[in-house]
């Protein structure tokens, strides 16, 4: 068997997850502020080449799942039923699923954990605080934040600040170190 190189192994599995996302690009938008992030981690030391590399990579592919979940949900305008809720969430696993045997660790387990909260009332296992995997408190944050500002058909884009009002009403989501970390980026974008 070849070796495929990681990055052709991404950008396929990208290629695949953009077929089920109504937003092409919401995968590099992601994996740019969860890089920018990650560029800070450990104290103000940012992660090193590797780890940032693979990062952007599970970030980039976070949603590889939702090639299991039916298109009428991804796409539908109106709040989802419990049954459709249930159905999307499941794109996690299915994810996780697809890449555990071909991708590292640590970007099988951010597709498996993107969704958890640091309170602890995420999916799909409802870990929290530091049970949650790094790479995976990093994407949760930058895929809550590209989700808001993005046009959805089930919400119209926000702005920055409002997109930071509503993520400041829900901030126990979120690994607090990390959140003052991507602030800290928003900053420095604008």
């Amino acid at each position: 068997m070849t070796n495929i190189p990681l990055e052709n192994v991404v950008r396929m599995l990208e290629t695949l997850a953009d077929l089920h996302n109504i937003d092409s690009l919401h995968g590099s938008r992601v994996a740019d502020i969860a890089v920018a992030i990650g560029k800070r981690v450990n104290g103000g030391e940012r992660l090193d080449e590797a780890k940032l590399r693979l990062l952007e990579c599970a970030a980039r592919i976070h949603d590889v799942g939702r090639v299991g979940v039916d298109n009428l949900i991804i796409a539908k305008a109106g709040k989802l039923t419990q049954s459709q809720r249930a159905s999307m969430q499941e794109h996690c696993e299915i994810g996780y699923n697809i890449v555990k045997d071909a991708l590292p660790a640590e970007i099988s387990l951010t597709i498996l954990h993107h969704h958890e909260r640091w309170d602890g009332t995420g999916y799909p296992r409802g870990l929290k605080e530091l049970d949650i995997p790094l790479f995976a408190r990093i994407v949760h944050i930058a895929d809550d934040y590209d989700g808001i500002i993005s046009e959805r058909p089930y919400h119209r884009a926000h702005v920055a600040s409002a997109a930071l009002n509503e993520m400041e009403k829900q901030l126990t989501h979120y690994d607090p170190r990390l959140f003052a970390m991507f602030l800290h980026v928003l900053r420095e974008i604008r």
